[in-house]
């Protein structure tokens, strides 16, 4: 545990360094609301958010992630 949280840490020092601010998500949200977290990667990549809905998503099997 120890060494993922200085590889974070070290990161975390990287993207301040260079002045970025990274886009942060987490598996929980792509899989509650896919769309949603689609327009956010368009939207931080200077593209139309709103193609996100246009977007057909997959169909998952019953029982899937559990």
């Amino acid at each position: 545990m120890a060494a993922q949280e200085a590889l974070d840490a070290a990161w975390e020092r990287w993207f301040q360094a260079e002045g970025l601010t990274p886009l942060r998500l987490t598996c929980e949200a792509l899989s509650e609301d896919p769309k949603r977290v689609l327009a956010q990667v368009l939207s931080a990549l200077d593209l139309d958010p709103e193609r996100a809905r246009s977007v057909a998503l997959p169909v998952r099997a019953r029982g899937a992630g559990a």
